[in-house]
């Protein structure tokens, strides 16, 4: 009994140890998206090592979203399903036979009420999260400032608006803006016949999570000590 709670003290003292120094290991997300010829895709990594502890996420078709999760080393892939199966029609014995069932009509109506109410309550709330906002920005902006780094590596597109002019001046506006971006390779097109929008970028986002945590914990602390001074 003593060895077996021996283990179990030992498992939970390496998992604290490995989260623990996962803090200190900058986490990483890689994302590859494209959107060409009406067909969109996607590669996602998100890893602290790679090929070591992260994950991937493919979605190459509308069908299946594609996982592969590497634990110490180990991959372990499996499929999440988003079309689902046609479901069978069931039917309803009358005199005449069987016919199939039609189905209730949609309460569109509770719906749009529902929507609509949801706008409501959050224009009611707009003054307080502004409050809020304006109180504790320093440290939302530290987070992305100091711990949360957006990088795009390369950027690839085949743009064009509904009038010639419109697309003019928005590849005036890109050109006179991309040397002073960190891109490392970008192959801007522009079609000047007919509206068209084609878009493939690389992005990589960075991430340093001790800073990010306590961060939020000076946060935490200065938000309850203000609610304190409210209360007296």
């Amino acid at each position: 009994m003593k060895i077996l709670l021996y283990i179990v003290i030992s498992l939970l003292l390496f998992t604290l140890l490995m989260l623990l120094g996962l803090l200190f290991i900058r986490f990483k997300v890689l994302v590859r998206g494209k959107y060409w010829d009406k067909k969109a895709a996607a590669d996602i990594d998100a890893f602290w090592i790679r090929y070591f502890l992260g994950v991937r996420c493919r979605v190459h078709d509308i069908e299946h979203i594609r996982f592969t999760v590497w634990f110490f080393g180990i991959p372990l892939p499996f499929n999440l399903p988003l079309s689902q199966r046609d479901k069978k029609t069931k039917r309803q014995k009358t005199a005449h036979g069987s016919v199939p069932e039609t189905p209730a009509e949609k309460n569109t109506g509770g719906i749009r009420d529902g929507f609509f109410e949801k706008i409501g309550d959050l224009q009611n709330i707009k003054g307080e999260l502004s409050a809020y906002w304006q109180r504790y920005r320093s440290y939302l902006k530290k987070i992305f400032v100091r711990y949360i780094t957006f990088s795009i590596d390369s950027l690839s597109a085949n743009i064009g608006f509904a009038e010639p002019s419109q697309t003019g001046m928005a590849a005036g506006i890109a050109y006179s803006i991309m040397p002073n971006t960190p891109l490392r390779s970008f192959d801007l097109q522009w079609n000047y016949r007919e509206p068209n929008f084609d878009l493939a970028a690389d992005t990589k986002i960075t991430m340093k999570l001790y800073g990010i945590l306590c961060t939020l914990i000076c946060l935490y602390r200065q938000f309850k000590k203000d609610q304190k001074n409210e209360i007296r």
